[in-house]
């Protein structure tokens, strides 16, 4: 017998229309996930090498992302502050600045922002100085593109639910 309405389990699992077992949990993340990739949600991308630039943003368009470039420090902040994005990746090196001072500009800009470090160098202490500073994840390149494309999603996440506006009427914590 085949039903046309889901049937919901007091558990938190239902079946749907085909008998498939779904988490309601699980679905909602799920949906959560595509808001932010089908949002046009924007990420910067802070890198001075051209070709993982146009990596990244040929990646990342076809995630469905908008994707503004910048490959200076200032050429970064400028960007940040005229248009928040929802997500920076943020090269270490950079030819006017490190990216730790640059972390550090675009915290103070915006603290909520998630910020993705981005770095060449297998350095160990970077990373774990860098998330405990506030960074949303440390990625080594080359990229684990699998990898890449769950921590933008999360970090896009985090960012728009840590700097979403408050609605009238609503009350917060």
């Amino acid at each position: 017998m085949v039903r046309n309405e889901p049937v919901v389990r007091p558990s938190g699992w239902k079946v749907n229309g085909n008998g498939y077992l779904q988490s309601i949990t699980l679905r909602a993340h799920w949906l959560r996930l595509q808001d932010a990739m089908s949002d046009n949600a924007s990420i910067l991308v802070v890198d001075d090498e051209p070709h993982v630039s146009e990596m990244l943003q040929d990646f990342l368009l076809e995630l469905g992302y908008t994707v503004d470039l910048a490959t200076t420090g200032g050429e970064a902040l400028s960007r940040a502050s005229s248009k928040r994005p929802d997500a920076v990746i943020l090269d270490m090196r950079l030819p006017d600045t490190t990216g730790d001072q640059l972390f550090t500009k675009l915290r103070t800009l915006d603290g909520s922002l998630s910020i993705v470090i981005v770095s060449g160098d297998a350095d160990g202490d970077v990373a774990r100085r860098t998330v405990a500073a506030g960074a949303f994840q440390y990625l080594q390149k080359p990229f684990d593109f699998d990898v890449l494309q769950q921590t933008i999603t999360r970090a896009v996440l985090a960012g728009r639910e840590h700097h979403a506006p408050e609605e009238p009427g609503c009350v917060t914590r």
